[in-house]
């Protein structure tokens, strides 16, 4: 389930959003979700869906749309223009009516020790689900991650130039369906990973409170063809292709 949230810049104060904002915004998230019911929001902060050491979280966001917002070194400068993004459930939990119930009307504060931004919640609207084909088109609407462990165990985080991507990218999907569901998806003899345009390298300083140092996420935006079963298709627009999804990482919204 998708929804799209309209943020209102407060008009009283100058609004600096860090570049880096994917920490700051998945926190927001948690809490509002928190302030409408702790015991699903402490659920997904510390469990979530588990596989071995990895947890998913199996929802994921957008990158925020700032109409007219200016960049300044490592800061944002917001204009008066509404903010939007989209935040995407997979858990059945998360329905229409609860996420409305629990964002609606809110005040947003998303920033870093050094600025802040503070919104009013406009609205909350529901996006209606596309069909799945065997064969669509999608582009980022955050960066996507991909990673493979290098002999000394260290991570690599993979271009989706690389050969190995295509399988990492639908790999992940079905271990993903197979924790949330728990079996195996319905696979093609074709399964493909197409891209269309050139990716673009987007790497993301998460600052996590636990963390001395952030810590540098690469991620990339692209345009690309995906063929598999709706099953794996529905799981990665709803809750994410690649991985870091809770964190702002993998969105993607469909092609016609």
């Amino acid at each position: 389930m998708r929804f799209k949230i309209t943020l209102i810049p407060d008009s009283t104060k100058e609004n600096l959003l860090p570049i880096n904002y994917q920490y700051p915004l998945a926190s927001w998230v948690y809490k509002t979700i928190a302030n409408g019911d702790r015991s699903y929001a402490e659920w997904l902060h510390a469990n979530g869906f588990a596989d071995g050491s990895k947890r998913f979280k199996f929802f994921c966001f957008s990158n925020l749309t700032t109409p007219r917002a200016r960049v300044n070194g490592d800061r944002l400068i917001l204009s008066a223009e509404p903010v939007t993004f989209l935040l995407s459930f997979l858990p059945e939990r998360s329905t229409e009516e609860f996420v409305k119930g629990v964002f609606a009307q809110q005040r947003a504060t998303i920033g870093d020790s050094i600025s802040r931004a503070s919104f009013n919640v406009a609205s909350i609207e529901m996006v209606p689900e596309p069909a799945y084909p065997e064969t669509m088109e999608f582009e980022s609407l955050s960066p996507v991650v991909v990673s493979a462990k290098r002999p000394d165990g260290t991570k690599e985080y993979l271009s989706p130039t690389d050969a190995r991507y295509a399988k990492a990218i639908i790999d992940n999907l079905v271990r993903k369906h197979q924790v949330y569901y728990g079996n195996d998806p319905a696979r093609l003899p074709n399964e493909q990973f197409e891209l269309i345009d050139e990716p673009k390298l987007k790497g993301v300083l998460m600052q996590k409170k636990d963390l001395v140092r952030p810590v540098k996420v690469i991620g990339y935006r692209f345009r690309f063809r995906i063929t598999a079963s709706p099953e794996i298709m529905r799981l990665g627009y709803v809750g994410g292709f690649g991985e870091e999804n809770s964190m702002g990482f993998g969105c993607v919204g469909g092609r016609t």
